[in-house]
C-alpha cells in the first residue's frame, strides 16, 4: 500500500483552498485547526520557549495585519535575518500570511553582503536579531523590527509586536490574493559580492517537494523534527521547517552546533527526525567509534563483526537488531528514539552512511539544489545504496546529458519542484534551462541499473589533463573523508610548465599535529606527503596528485558547513608547493 501524507488536504479542499495545492500560509492555518493545542515550536537554549499551533497562528495573523497596514502586500519583499528560533519562524510565516515574498538572509554574512542582497531584492522591511539591526540603519527600508520582540508575543492576548503604529485593524484575515503558483520566497545561493542569484520559489514548489519526500520516508504529524542547520538554507528550510509545518509536526530548534547541547535537545524534545549535514554526522560517528577503539582488541573485533552482521540483516532482510543490541550506546547520545536521520547539503562518505545504518538508524541521504526547492533525490529507508544519493522523487523528470564511456554526464531535471527563475535576471535564467525546459544542475553523475543516482562531481570544478582526461576533484577528495592525519582537503588544478592542467592538493592537517609543539612543520609536511602518496597508489595515473600546498589555518566554511572551495583556491593561487 502506498503512503500518501497529503491525503488530509482533501477535507479542506474547496472550503479553505481551491486547486491542487494550498499556499504555505493556508496549509499552516489548516494545521492550526487540526492541532490547535499541539506544540508547534520549542527551544531549550538559551531560554526555554514553547508555542502551540494556536498561539503561533494568533501571533502570525496580528503581525501580518501590521505589515499590511504598512502597505506591504503581494510581491513586496520582506527579509528575515537571524539565528534559528521560534521568532525567526514566526516572522517567516507572518510575511507569508501578509501575502509578501520572504527573503531569508544568512545571519553570518557581513554588513556589505547583507546590504548588497537587501538592495538587489528591493526589500522594504526586515526582521532581524537585535545584534544585527545596526546593519540596516542606513538602508532605505520602509521599516525594521527585532525578532527578540516576538518572544513575549504570546502573553497578554498577543500584544502588537512591531515598533511602528500602535493601532491594529482587526478585520477578518483572508488569503484570496495568494495562489500556489505565486512566488513566496527568494533564496540567495551565491554571488553575494557580485550579481546575486535569487531563486524564486512558490508554494507549489515547496509543497510538491515536501509531500513527495515525506512519502518516501513515511513521516507523520506525530514525528518531532530537530532544526539545527541555518534556516535560510534551502535544505534546512524545507526538511526541518516547512516540511514539519506542512505535516502538522512539532519542531525543536537548536542554536549551538555543540554536541552536548544537541544531545540534550534531542532528549528533552523527544526528537524523532534529525536533519543534519555530513560534517555533523561524521563527528557523531567518530565519537562513537573512538569509544569502541578504546576497548580491548577482542571487544573491538566483536563490535566490528556485529556491525557487519546486523547491518546485513537490516539492509537486505529488513530486520533491525542493531537498535536493540546497540541501544545502550545510542541512549548515551540521546539518539535511541530517533526514527529517521536525514543527511544532505554536501558530500557524504559511503562508509558514514553504512556505519549509521549498521548501528540501527534509518539513515538516508538526499541530493538537491536551491533551484529545485531543493530535494531532487532521496534514499529509501529500505533498499538504499551506501554510495548513492538515492532515487529521483516521483515528481521529477531527469536526463543525463553527454555521458562519457562510464555513463557520467551532466544531470538535467524538470518538474513542479523547479524554480520559476532567478529574480531580476532573465539572462541567467535562460542560461540554465534547455529548449525542453530542463534545468541544468551543473552536477556530474550516473545512474545504476536500478535508477539510483551517483554524484561524481561539479561541472565547473572539472580538471582536464593534458591527455584530455576529465578529473572530478570530489572523487579524489572523498578518499580522504575519514583520514586521521588530514582534516580538510581541496583538490584543484595548477598550470604546468607546458601550460596544461596538473592536479594539486590544498591540505589543512589534523589540528592535533599542528598544535603538537614536539612536531616540526617539516615533519608535518612529511606526514602529509606520505598520506598523499598512499592515496595516489589507489588512483589512475592521470588522477594522481602531483603538487601539495599546506595550510596552517582551517578552510573557510559556509553557514551550512561546506568548504568555500572558490575562496580556498583563490587564496592558494600561487606556486608555494611543498612537493
Amino acid at each position: 500500500m502506498s503512503f500518501d501524507s497529503s491525503s488530509w488536504l482533501s477535507s479542506f479542499r474547496g472550503v479553505d483552498f481551491d486547486g491542487v495545492w494550498p499556499s504555505i500560509a493556508q496549509c499552516f492555518l489548516m494545521n492550526s485547526k487540526r492541532f490547535p493545542d499541539k506544540k508547534c515550536f520549542e527551544i531549550f537554549y538559551p531560554e526555554y520557549q514553547c508555542y502551540t499551533y494556536k498561539e503561533v497562528a494568533c501571533i502570525v495573523e496580528r503581525i501580518a495585519i501590521k505589515l499590511r497596514n504598512l502597505g506591504l502586500g503581494k510581491n513586496e519583499r520582506v527579509a528575515v535575518c537571524g539565528k534559528n528560533s521560534p521568532h525567526w519562524a514566526i516572522a517567516y510565516l507572518s510575511i507569508l500570511f501578509a501575502g509578501c515574498v520572504v527573503v531569508p538572509l544568512d545571519y553570518y554574512l557581513n554588513a556589505d553582503e547583507v546590504k548588497n542582497l537587501i538592495e538587489f531584492a528591493q526589500v522594504r522591511f526586515v526582521f532581524s536579531d537585535l545584534d544585527r539591526i545596526k546593519n540596516f540603519e542606513n538602508l532605505s527600508l520602509l521599516g525594521k523590527s527585532s525578532l527578540d520582540k516576538i518572544k513575549d508575543a504570546n502573553e497578554a492576548g498577543c500584544p502588537y509586536i512591531l515598533d511602528l503604529q500602535e493601532g491594529i485593524d482587526e478585520t477578518h484575515f483572508n488569503f484570496m490574493q495568494i495562489t500556489a503558483e505565486d512566488t513566496i520566497a527568494i533564496l540567495f545561493t551565491s554571488g553575494t559580492t557580485g550579481t546575486p542569484k535569487g531563486v524564486m520559489l512558490t508554494s507549489e514548489n515547496f509543497l510538491t517537494d515536501v509531500f513527495n519526500s515525506i512519502n518516501v520516508l513515511h513521516l507523520t504529524s506525530d514525528d518531532t523534527f530537530y532544526c539545527i542547520l541555518p534556516m535560510h538554507h534551502a535544505y534546512s528550510m524545507l526538511a526541518s521547517f516547512l516540511g514539519p509545518l506542512v505535516l502538522g509536526s512539532s519542531i525543536v530548534f537548536g542554536q549551538k552546533m555543540v554536541a552536548a547541547q544537541i544531545f540534550s535537545d534531542l532528549r528533552k524534545g523527544d526528537v524523532k527526525v534529525f536533519v543534519a549535514v555530513p560534517l555533523l554526522y561524521n563527528k557523531v560517528l567518530d565519537g562513537i567509534m573512538s569509544k569502541v577503539r578504546k576497548k580491548t582488541k577482542s571487544a573491538s573485533i566483536a563490535f566490528s563483526f556485529m556491525l557487519s552482521f546486523f547491518g546485513f540483516l537490516k539492509k537486505y532482510l529488513n530486520i533491525n537488531l542493531s537498535k536493540i543490541v546497540f541501544h545502550p550506546i545510542l541512549k548515551q547520545l540521546s539518539m535511541d528514539n530517533l526514527k529517521v536521520c536525514i543527511c544532505g547539503g554536501g558530500y557524504l562518505h559511503p562508509l558514514t552512511c553504512k556505519r549509521f545504518n549498521q548501528l540501527g538508524f534509518n539513515f538516508v541521504q538526499g541530493y538537491g539544489m536551491t533551484e529545485t526547492s531543493p530535494i531532487i533525490t532521496l534514499s529509501p529507508i529500505h533498499g538504499y545504496r551506501d554510495a548513492s544519493v538515492g532515487a529521483f522523487l516521483k515528481c521529477v523528470e531527469a536526463k543525463i546529458v553527454d555521458p562519457d564511456i562510464y555513463g557520467n554526464g551532466v544531470l538535467y531535471v524538470k518538474g513542479p519542484i523547479v524554480m520559476k527563475g532567478y529574480y531580476n535576471n532573465e539572462a541567467m535564467t535562460k542560461e540554465v534551462f534547455d529548449s525542453d525546459g530542463f534545468l541544468n544542475t551543473g552536477d556530474i553523475g550516473y545512474l545504476d541499473k536500478n535508477n539510483f543516482f551517483y554524484i561524481t562531481g561539479r561541472k565547473k570544478n572539472i580538471i582536464v589533463t593534458s591527455g584530455g582526461k576529465n578529473v572530478y576533484p570530489e572523487e579524489i577528495e572523498e578518499l580522504f573523508a575519514n583520514n586521521k592525519k588530514i582534516s580538510q582537503i581541496v583538490i584543484a588544478s595548477y598550470k604546468t610548465q607546458d601550460g596544461a592542467e596538473g592536479i594539486k592538493a590544498i591540505v589543512y592537517p589534523n589540528e592535533e599535529l599542528l598544535e603538537n609543539k614536539d612536531i616540526s612543520i617539516e615533519k608535518i609536511q612529511d606526514i602529509v606527503k606520505n598520506e598523499i602518496t598512499s592515496i595516489n597508489k589507489k588512483l589512475a595515473s592521470y588522477k594522481k596528485i602531483s603538487k601539495i600546498q599546506l595550510s596552517t589555518q582551517p578552510f573557510e566554511l559556509t553557514s551550512s558547513r561546506k568548504i568555500k572551495r572558490s575562496a580556498v583556491v583563490k587564496l592558494f593561487d600561487n606556486d608555494d608547493f611543498i612537493s
